[in-house]
């Protein structure tokens, strides 16, 4: 989502758009963020591509947790020993005493 200064937020950093030939404001509206393999950012708004940001630094990018593809799953582990878990006490319901100030009517 677009803020009202033009600006969206991707990875703890915030970009900016630039206007565009269709619009001169994006604010508030939603915008897709495609990360390429090159590390550069796509930023597109209903299919059409809006700016192209690249990455400042040629370093691989940054994968993210991730999970494997079906089929491709690690083994499962067998279950550890796990102690017991000790039982709460049964805890009795607060009874006020006879002579409490909500019994007196």
């Amino acid at each position: 989502m677009v803020t009202n200064d033009n600006t969206f937020p991707f990875d703890g950093h915030r970009f900016q758009i630039p206007p565009g030939p269709k619009r001169r404001s994006y604010a508030k509206a939603k915008v897709d963020v495609w990360q390429h393999l090159d590390g550069q950012l796509e930023v597109r708004y209903q299919g059409q591509s809006l700016v192209t940001f690249m990455p400042t630094d040629k370093w691989p990018v940054r994968v993210e947790k991730f999970s494997p593809a079906a089929g491709q799953e690690a083994p499962e582990k067998e279950p550890e020993h796990q102690p017991k878990r000790m039982q709460p006490k049964e805890r009795k319901p607060y009874k006020p005493a006879d002579n409490h100030p909500w019994r007196k009517s």
